[in-house]
């Protein structure tokens, strides 16, 4: 027998819009603080990535501007 214990999360999908820090919304804002784990763009304004936690992950996944 196997024992497993399945662990649950959440994951947020966050669009940064024109990439004005300004113009997230709140509630963007709030997931982006609390996350232990983001999977940003290079396309991804850096003042955006600042909100997150100093101990969170950030992963960089590599898109560019009409590059795949």
């Amino acid at each position: 027998m196997i024992n497993c214990k399945i662990l649950s999360g959440r994951c947020t999908l966050v669009g940064a819009g024109p990439g004005d820090p300004e113009l997230l919304t709140i509630k963007a804002l709030k997931a982006i603080q609390t996350a232990t784990v983001l999977f940003v763009d290079d396309l991804v304004n850096p003042e955006i990535v600042a909100f997150a936690q100093p101990n969170a992950r950030i992963v960089h996944v590599g898109k560019r501007g009409g590059c795949k």
